[in-house]
């Protein structure tokens, strides 16, 4: 019976396409100060080995806010890398509302990065209140990185 599962499992594998190098999930360590309109760094993932040089990356990032006053809207980025400032994958989407000061909101982005020609993979997630006039306070935060044959 384990022999048929596993290769019925192997075959799943082979008509998927994809398999998975290596995967990692960060949370932040604890609240972090969200001062008005400056762009936070809420979450870093480890590096991530890719030992084919190429395949692709699906990263996922959530963050729980508690908005700040005249807050318009909130931007979740994902850059690659572990510092605000690089290469951004994906899009920054200004993700709009009527948002009430001291209120919490939870906040999803998700993006495929495709990756050539390198070893690993690592990426950040940052959050920025637009419009804000008071701070906002991430209470929870996290990234979710697998990454994939291509």
């Amino acid at each position: 019976m384990f022999e048929v599962i596993a290769l019925v499992v192997f075959g799943l594998a082979l008509v998927a396409g994809a398999v998975v190098f290596s995967e990692d999930v960060q949370v932040a360590a604890g609240a972090i100060v969200v001062t008005t309109t400056t762009e936070t760094l809420a979450a870093v993932s480890q590096n991530l080995t890719l030992p084919t040089g190429s395949g692709k990356a699906l990263v996922t990032g959530r963050v729980t806010l508690t908005i700040g006053t005249s807050t318009t809207g909130v931007t979740l980025t994902i850059y690659r890398g572990a510092v605000i400032g690089g290469s951004i994958v994906g899009a920054q989407v200004n993700q709009t509302g009527n948002f009430t000061a001291g209120g919490t909101a939870t906040f999803d982005v998700e993006y495929v990065d495709p990756l050539t020609n390198v070893g690993g993979a690592q990426y950040c997630l940052s959050v920025k209140q637009i419009g804000a006039t008071g701070n906002g306070s991430i209470l929870n935060a996290l990234i979710h990185t697998t990454v994939l044959s291509g």
